[in-house]
């Protein structure tokens, strides 16, 4: 039997008729019309049967090659059971069907399982995404604008192979659920919409990658440049939570898969609908998928869970709804967070997720000023990307720092930002030029601008303090533990034979790895006593570090006490000269200064919107708890100046008398006294 009368060609039809002595007449065109019709059917049964075709290779971007002759092998052993007369009677008149010509065979899946025409354009390799909308299709090429043709499927033939696909993924598609987010064998993610939600079906389907990708991967496709990579990485090794930017197809959640493979420690990543997501093999990755159709407070309790999974990183493919209000309590809460969201800028993007913060059930109810300033402490960076169709590739426009709020002229709160690179695209000649406006300094410890711009000192700060907390990139077969017992070994060795710089030199090896207070301290100190001329200079280095750090918490200096015990904690040598109070009670002191000034930084923002709400009883109180012996100059001043302020508010609601504000002013004007 031809391939053409398989797939209905008229010619091919006329000569097998003729070969068969009949005459052209409708009856017998109508026989084989049905003919054709069983064909498929058995041919469609055979390529849905899991036990005969994988399920993966009715994935429209599968390798060609491979699924070709898995769909071939299927077939051809369809066939040659029904030619024995072994096959059941659905599937008996493949026995009409030549089994040699794989051509034929191909059209066959092509026409029941498989996108007829369009198969061809998904099997290109530089075939990017697909879209069937209605009777159109619209095909993405890799650094080409997209290209749209007809549809040669009917509506009801789309909407059958997108039952199939959802099936194959068990999540079949009904009128209760008539839309679907699809993880397919090979990595590609597809969306359908189908009736009655939509009126004709709306289908697209992505290419997954087939290695997870990085930053470096982005930069040869153009997406950015090696200076944004390197500022990118830097701000994540920093700790800082952040939100990918953009609209439907411009990339986002690839650009987020891309910054988790940056990452180290233990990622959870959660997602709706289909897992899109995929990390490289040396991650310590949780994926957790959820199904807000069934259940559509999936997301927030997959969220809350999280807290108990005591994770470094946690990534959420999508924020649409109320679940924003769940991801805000977390990067609160001192979770790195990333996710996606739609928007057109970074300012905009910061507005869109503290609205839906607040809305109905959500953790920020409406408080929409309390969830952007909350938003804009906690979600510090907002990176923007968008696609350009006329040179067909996803950059990205905008990389912006959340700076704090402002009150526009209608008195409504807004989020402010800094700018630190941005896209600007020339459109005749599609050339993108970036301006990257900081980097970070030799020393890869904090941000520097060439543009004038300084950060606020409570950025600063998160990110000195994310950067000291940062998973080292190390990686080795062996724990830290019996590494540094090696080191150990190779240390007392060199000890034995008078070695003293060598043997120093493997402690501080070993202490890069670990830091050991416990077993490295004590073989420090062996080692200088062998060598008292070298123990002295070390002590005189000492002794100048813990003057220096009683003069930083005189002055409540926190960060630089931090960054000083950081120096100090690097070598081993200066932490075996041990202060006379212990190196705790200088990890204590800095570690709580930091924290109340942050109590206190907040308060302070928020003063003047708690007053106006009616809060000044509750500031006040919480006011009380800072401890004054932990704030510097500045701040003692502010927080004096704010509990007059506050307590003047209640003077003029009636709840506090004159003399308590005027003993409140009489203090602050003693402190300016005592300052001068």
């Amino acid at each position: 039997m031809s391939d053409q009368f398989i797939l209905g060609g008229q010619t091919e039809l006329r000569t097998l008729m003729q070969e068969r002595g009949q005459q052209t007449s409708i009856a017998v065109q109508a026989h084989n019309t049905k003919l054709q019709r069983e064909i498929r059917a058995a041919a469609e049964h055979i390529l849905r049967d899991r036990s005969r075709l994988d399920p993966r290779w009715r994935d429209p971007l599968s390798p060609a090659p491979e699924r070709r002759a898995a769909v071939v092998a299927a077939l051809t052993a369809a066939i040659t059971e029904a030619r024995r007369g072994e096959a059941a009677p659905a599937t008996a008149v493949l026995a009409q069907v030549p089994a040699t010509d794989e051509s034929t065979l191909l059209k066959l899946y092509d026409n029941t399982v498989g996108w007829s025409t369009i198969q061809t354009y998904f099997d290109l390799p530089d075939t990017t995404e697909i879209k069937f909308v209605g009777e159109k299709v619209q095909i993405f090429t890799a650094g080409q604008p997209p290209v749209t043709i007809p549809n040669p499927l009917t509506p009801a033939e789309t909407e059958q192979r997108a039952r199939i696909l959802a099936q194959d993924a068990n999540q079949p598609v009904n009128a209760l659920e008539p839309q679907r987010s699809l993880a397919l064998g090979y990595g590609t993610r597809v969306t359908m919409v189908l009736h009655p939600r939509a009126l004709k079906p709306f289908l697209t389907f992505r290419r997954g990658r087939t290695e997870p990708w990085k930053l470096d991967d982005l930069i040869p496709r153009g997406t950015l440049n090696s200076e944004m990579a390197r500022l990118l990485r830097f701000l994540l090794r920093a700790r800082l939570s952040m939100i990918t930017v953009g609209a439907t197809g411009s990339g986002k959640t690839a650009l987020l898969e891309t910054l988790l493979n940056e990452l180290n420690g233990h990622i959870i990543t959660i997602e709706d609908g289909a897992q899109e997501i995929t990390l490289q093999t040396d991650k310590l990755w949780t994926p957790q998928v959820v199904d807000i159709v069934g259940n559509q407070h999936a997301l927030n309790e997959a969220l809350l869970g999280v807290l108990r999974q005591t994770p470094d990183v946690v990534a959420v493919g999508e924020c649409r709804g109320s679940e924003a209000g769940a991801i805000l309590s977390l990067a609160t809460s001192d979770h790195q967070m990333l996710f996606t969201i739609h928007a057109e800028d970074a300012r905009g993007a910061l507005r869109r997720f503290a609205s839906r913060a607040t809305m109905r059930g959500a953790d920020y109810e409406g408080r929409f000023e309390d969830a952007l300033l909350d938003t804009v402490h906690s979600l510090s960076v907002i990176i923007v990307q968008q696609y350009w169709g006329q040179i067909g590739r996803r950059i990205i426009t905008e990389i912006a720092l959340a700076a704090g709020v402002e009150r526009d002229n209608i008195s409504s709160l807004q989020p402010m930002v800094i700018p630190l690179a941005q896209a600007r695209v020339e459109a005749q000649t599609g050339t993108i030029t970036w301006d990257v406006y900081a980097q970070p300094n030799a020393q890869e410890a904090q941000l520097e601008f060439n543009n004038g711009q300084s950060l606020p000192q409570s950025i600063e700060q998160k990110i000195q303090t994310g950067i000291y907390r940062a998973w080292s990139t190390g990686h080795t077969g062996q724990t830290s533990y019996t590494r540094v017992d090696k080191a150990i070994e190779r240390a007392t060795s060199a000890l034995a034979a008078e070695r003293i710089d060598q043997a120093l030199a493997e402690v501080r090896m070993a202490w890069k790895i670990r830091a050991d207070e416990e077993r490295l301290l004590p073989l420090i100190r062996r080692i200088l006593e062998r060598d008292p001329q070298l123990a002295q200079s070390f002590q005189q280095q000492a002794t100048q570090q813990h003057a220096t750090m009683q003069q930083l918490i005189k002055s409540c200096n926190w960060i630089a006490l931090e960054q000083l015990y950081r120096a100090c904690a690097a070598d081993p040598v200066q932490m075996a000269f041990t202060p006379p109070d212990g190196w705790q009670r200088i990890r204590d002191l800095f570690t709580t200064g930091q924290e109340q000034w942050q109590q206190f930084d907040r308060l302070l923002e928020r003063l003047d919107l708690r007053i106006e709400s009616g809060a000044a009883r509750e500031t006040l109180d919480e006011l009380d708890t800072i401890a004054s012996t932990y704030l510097d100059a500045l701040r003692q001043q502010q927080r004096l100046e704010a509990r007059v302020q506050l307590l003047s508010a209640l003077q003029r609601s009636g709840q506090v008398d004159a003399d308590i504000v005027a003993s409140a002013q009489t203090q602050l004007h003693v402190w300016h006294n005592q300052q001068s």
